[in-house]
């Protein structure tokens, strides 16, 4: 029950999180940091009050870390307007706080439980592993039930009831046996009663109605991409889309830029394809021309059904909607389109730094004509970039050129790129009036063609011809946009990554071999898990649809490595080091992996579940092993080993997904896990022969 319900858990708490605090890969990995870091502290303290930890506090354990995480989430919601500026983004410092004022009750309480159970139940080291390897077992059906059944159906307050009432039930039978009947009848009336209260009582229409305060909640949407919310206010409707505003009715500038910039380029835009973005209101200008066919590629079915019902301004009848990521359909379709309007996030992001790569360039390229245009919009920057912005926008336009002959830059509200490998004009005016296409901004008193062309030349300058190209596999505009994200609060990531860095090596050198080996088996894991996903959805597409059966073919390797492998192997120092090598050599493998993925195929796609799994059982063989080496007691064992692979996976989750991916790119890093192992290896070795206790 643990297991299952901190999973779940995790899920609920950073989804909710990420929807109202515009999440990136620096707040995902700082959330996922903390986590382990607070859980690891939870399972330390445990060997401190280790006179406590009886049966009667264990059914506590197990429900309360429910409570406090919906609590936690509810009063977020409720006060965030009464505590931070209404309408400002929270500063990198406020999210910090936040996220350590939500997560510490939880995780605490969570890591504190692991090792009472190993205390109450565990009557030796064997016993120990029996029980960890239960609690993958119960993460795995969470896990599971999370990502293919709960998020699909259900919202965050019917899945915390749901979860109430699953603990209430072991909450319950657990009280029996030990036939306490007034903590039986307590614990009945708390958690049926907590689960009715958040699912008959609207409670987080209130506390989403306190977020998003002057505005009228039309409605939520949760599913497996997110949270949207719709609003109205003074009968403009306003979609937001994991926190950030993605759509409002009759902003006809913006969807006039959108759209003319491009289709004016085009002799007969016959076939025009969409890519994600605002549906509704782009199909109005579209159909300014003579267009025949008109695709438009959406992921999410929410997103598609919520734009058609508030924002449509044309006939859905003239759409040929798809609900797929915009790679696979690309690979599935044989179309060649006139006009690619690309209108998906900028690449700020892991998840959409993938549609701003020279490989998706080139995937494009192949379903265009031949004098077909593709447009996509940056940040605006008519009158100043700085240095980060103008390192993000020189690696996508150099990313394109490496594609196409010719890229011309279009200032306006954004910076609107377009490519071709026919002649492009950025005398925009003039092509519209020649058009006769008429727009309310877009045209001749709205825009003077040589000042456009003077700001064009002027933004051009400015790019740089040697920013390095952005790469599927090594997606450095995603870091470029952490750093553009940090420079507006006048944060450095450099510092705060050497202060990290400079932390990890003294905590290293502090630790005993064995400790050293569980520390570099959570970082091993944290690492390659991080960058099979970031791989994963560069190549295949959206990973949220499979984050489920990647997470739980992860827990199902930590199983079989810790409970089902270990036991045929002795748990001897020699077969720690060898297992050490093991992993050294597994790295090897995945290394070489990559360097022969070229193409998408179906085996491909096989090795990375293979490889999934084989590092997980690593991994769970890795604790096993070690465990049963130390001579600690067993509360003390239990708690050290969880808590020292977790402050691992701690090091390996923030410096793997913020830094070192997006600079140095998946192969490098890989190689540079690989030799953080031989290291640890070595000095394992080293210390064993210096000093003569191992454990």
């Amino acid at each position: 029950m643990l297991g299952f319900n901190t999973v779940i858990m995790q899920l609920v708490v950073f989804r909710e999180i990420f929807s109202f605090m515009y999440g990136n890969e620096l707040i995902f990995g700082v959330a996922l940091t903390l986590w382990f870091l607070f859980t690891g502290a939870g399972a330390l303290l445990a060997r401190y009050v280790k006179k406590m930890l009886k049966f009667s506090i264990l059914p506590w354990g197990i429900s309360i870390p429910l409570l406090a995480a919906a609590s936690m989430i509810w009063l977020f919601l409720y006060f965030k307007n009464a505590v931070f500026m209404n309408g400002v983004a929270l500063t990198p410092l406020e999210i910090l706080l936040t996220l350590s004022l939500i997560l510490l009750p939880i995780c605490l309480l969570s890591g504190f439980v692991f090792s009472a159970i190993n205390a109450v139940f565990s009557s030796g080291k064997e016993q120990m592993l029996h029980l960890y390897a239960i609690e993958s077992l119960g993460s795995i059906f969470g896990g599971l039930l999370f990502s293919f059944v709960l998020v699909r159906f259900f919202n965050l307050f019917q899945i915390v009831s749901f979860l109430s009432l699953c603990s209430g039930l072991v909450f319950v039978g657990m009280l029996v046996l030990k036939s306490n009947r007034f903590s039986l009848v307590f614990a009945i009336l708390l958690l049926v009663g907590f689960s009715g209260i958040i699912q008959y009582t609207s409670v987080q229409n209130i506390g989403v109605q306190q977020y998003f305060a002057g505005q009228n909640i039309v409605e939520i949407r949760d599913n497996e991409y997110g949270k949207m919310v719709l609003t109205e206010s003074a009968g403009q409707y306003n979609l937001y889309d994991n926190g950030m505003l993605t759509n409002t009715t009759d902003n006809e500038m913006a969807n006039e830029e959108a759209v003319h910039y491009a289709m004016v380029q085009s002799a007969a835009p016959n076939k025009v394809l969409v890519i994600s973005g605002n549906m509704a209101s782009l199909g109005k200008e579209i159909h300014k021309y003579a267009v025949q066919q008109l695709d438009y590629v959406e992921i999410n079915p929410d997103m598609s059904r919520m734009q058609q019902k508030y924002f449509s301004k044309s006939k859905a009848s003239q759409w040929n909607v798809y609900q797929s990521d915009a790679r696979v359909f690309l690979r599935n379709n044989a179309s060649l389109y006139d006009v690619v309007l690309l209108q998906t996030a900028e690449p700020t992001f892991a998840q959409s730094n993938r549609f701003y790569t020279v490989e998706f360039f080139s995937q494009l390229k192949m379903h265009m004509t031949a004098s077909a245009v593709v447009e996509l919009s940056l940040a605006g920057v008519e009158n100043y970039m700085n240095p980060s912005a103008t390192q993000l926008n020189s690696s996508v336009f150099n990313s394109l050129k490496s594609v196409f002959k010719n890229v011309v830059v279009i200032p306006g509200n954004k910076l609107f790129l377009l490519a071709s490998d026919g002649p492009l004009t950025r005398n925009i005016a003039a092509a519209i009036a020649k058009k006769n296409i008429q727009n309310l901004y877009v045209n001749t008193y709205y825009l003077d063609d040589a000042l456009l062309k003077q700001q064009s030349d002027k933004i051009c300058n400015k790019l740089q011809a040697d920013a390095p190209l952005n790469h599927d596999l090594k997606p450095i505009t995603y870091f470029y946009g952490l750093k553009y994200w940090l420079s507006q609060y006048q944060l450095n990531l450099f510092v705060p990554f050497i202060i990290i860095c400079l932390g990890i090596v003294l905590f290293l050198l502090l630790l005993k071999p064995v400790n050293l080996s569980l520390f570099s088996a959570g970082f091993t894991a944290s690492a390659v898990e991080m960058i099979l996903v970031v791989a994963y959805q560069a190549l295949y597409g959206y990973v949220y649809a499979q984050i489920g059966f990647i997470f739980t073919l992860f827990m199902a390797g930590l199983f079989l490595g810790s409970f089902v492998v270990s036991k045929r192997i002795a748990k001897t120092i020699r077969n720690l080091y060898r297992v050490q090598l093991s992993v050294v050599v597994f790295l090897a493998l995945l290394w070489g992996v990559f360097q022969v993925v070229q193409v998408v195929t179906p085996i491909i796609h096989l090795v990375f579940y293979v490889m999934i799994l084989l590092q997980a059982i690593l991994t769970g063989l890795q604790f096993a092993i070690a465990t049963q080496l130390k001579t600690e007691a067993i509360v003390k064992n239990a708690g050290n080993s969880y808590g020292i692979e977790l402050f691992g996976s701690a090091a390996g989750a923030l410096m793997i997904t913020v830094m070192v991916i997006p600079l140095l790119g998946i192969s490098t890093t890989l190689l540079g896990v690989m030799a953080f192992n031989i290291i640890a290896l070595l000095v394992m070795r080293v210390h064993q022969k210096l000093f003569s206790r191992f454990a």
